[in-house]
């Protein structure tokens, strides 16, 4: 089995849509990727790192 990771850094200014990323980009890679054996795909929120009083470092982290 493989497992691609894909993590996408929090960076100030930048804004991520969670909604579009979950939603169109996902259908896109599955309907891509699906005939060559993609089993599932999914995408993590990021919410805080080791210091809850500071931003997470990545704002998403996808698994395929």
């Amino acid at each position: 089995m493989i497992k691609v990771s894909v993590l996408y850094p929090n960076e100030e200014g930048k804004k991520f849509d969670h909604g579009y990323w979950t939603t169109t980009h996902l259908e896109l890679v599955q309907s891509l990727l699906g005939p060559m054996g993609l089993v599932n795909g999914e995408m993590e929120k990021g919410v805080s790192g080791t210091d809850p009083n500071a931003p997470a470092p990545f704002v998403a982290v996808a698994h395929l």
